[in-house]
Formats: structure tokens, C-alpha cells, sequence
């Protein structure tokens, strides 16, 4: 019997930031002379010891380099990896770990509040893509529509993209309309039975609005 490819949904997506540093390595000897093995090896020649600031500084003087760039080959050159430091593959390989890690320890507990979160990010729409990061865990239509993190041990919080609505009680604001950022209310929970129908209207909403 022939097989069937499986047609499962994977859990997660692929960072715009991997997309955009994938990029950034590609053009780098165009824009600037030299690869990136060639940067590291020019900076560990000349500015040994250097810590991350020295020698972002010494790209930037010396070379011309602008600020993010510098950053990231300074990064790279002491060996230091953001998760978007990464093959598409390798990214979708540490997702797990970046999640688990945010749960992690005394924040254990409010694993299953933030995986409930995520399922009801996905439920929305089979074009919803989950993109973890260090400290947050957004997720993508067009845009961030919605955010997990888990700040501290006693709630996790959920933050939506719903510009112009009204805050209330429940849905307070993030700070993000004063600040034009996506994201702009936020609710905080603490148990699975906290995820009720306002948290799941308002998902809607933000997934909506991204259309």
C-alpha cells in the first residue's frame, strides 16, 4: 500500500529574523569587502580580548560598519549566537528548546496555560505561524498578532495586537499605542480556566484584524 504524505501542521514557523540575518550573510562581502569568516578572522586578529563593545566600535570606526551589523559581527566573532544565528532548519530545530526554556523551573507550572495559548493562536487560522523567541513567544499572520511570555512564576502573560479598542478591567493596556507598537492590550493568566470567552473573542479580533 502506498504511502500518504503526512499533511500535519508543524508546530512552529520560521523567524522573519532568520530570514532577514540568512540575507544579511549573503550580501556581506558585496557590501562590505569581506565574508563573514573573513570579518571574525579580522577581528580576532586585531582586537584580541576585545569584548563585544570594543569591538563593535573598532568595525564601526575603523571599518565604516553600521551599528547592527558591527553588533552581529561582534557577536558572531566571539562565538556568541542569537537564536535567528541560524539555518532555517537550525532555527525550527531550537524552537522546542526556546519554549521549554521560558517554561522552565518555577515557571513550570503555567506550561499548559501557555501551550493552551498557543493551540488557540493556531485554531485561529491554518496561515497563523508560531515564531519563538528568547523571552516571548509571538505569533504571525501577516503580522504579530498575538504574544505569550511568561514573566514571572505567577501568570502568563497574553498580549494582543487590537489598535483603537478600548482597554477594560481584563484586556489593560501594554503600553504599545503610546509607544506605536503592534501589540497593545494584554491580559494576565494564571489558570487554564482564566482562558475564557473574552480571551478568546479578543484572539479572534487581533487574528481578524490582521487579514
Amino acid at each position: 500500500m502506498a504511502k500518504t504524505r503526512s499533511t500535519k501542521r508543524p508546530l512552529y514557523r520560521v523567524h522573519s529574523g532568520v530570514h532577514m540575518l540568512i540575507k544579511w550573510e549573503r550580501e556581506l562581502k558585496d557590501k562590505t569587502g569581506r565574508t563573514l569568516d573573513e570579518w571574525c578572522s579580522v577581528l580576532k586578529k586585531q582586537c584580541k580580548g576585545g569584548d563585544r563593545a570594543a569591538r563593535s566600535t573598532f568595525l564601526k570606526d575603523e571599518h565604516g560598519i553600521g551599528s547592527n551589523s558591527a553588533s552581529w559581527l561582534a557577536d558572531r566573532s566571539l562565538g556568541d549566537l542569537h537564536p535567528w544565528d541560524s539555518t532555517e532548519e537550525g532555527y525550527l530545530a531550537r524552537c522546542p528548546e526556546l519554549v521549554d526554556t521560558q517554561f522552565a523551573g518555577g515557571k513550570a507550572h503555567l506550561r499548559p496555560v501557555g501551550d493552551a495559548l498557543l493551540d488557540l493562536c493556531r485554531a485561529c487560522g491554518a496561515d497563523v505561524g508560531i515564531s519563538p523567541c528568547e523571552t516571548i513567544i509571538p505569533a504571525y499572520r501577516n503580522h504579530v498578532f498575538a504574544q505569550v511570555a511568561a514573566p514571572n512564576r505567577k501568570f502568563v502573560r497574553f498580549s494582543l495586537a487590537l489598535k483603537g479598542e478600548k482597554f477594560t478591567k481584563r484586556l489593560v493596556d501594554t503600553g504599545g499605542t503610546a509607544k506605536k507598537d503592534r501589540l497593545t492590550h494584554r491580559v494576565d493568566i494564571a489558570t487554564l480556566d482564566e482562558i475564557d470567552d473574552t480571551v478568546k473573542k479578543a484572539l479572534m479580533r487581533a487574528y481578524a484584524a490582521d487579514a
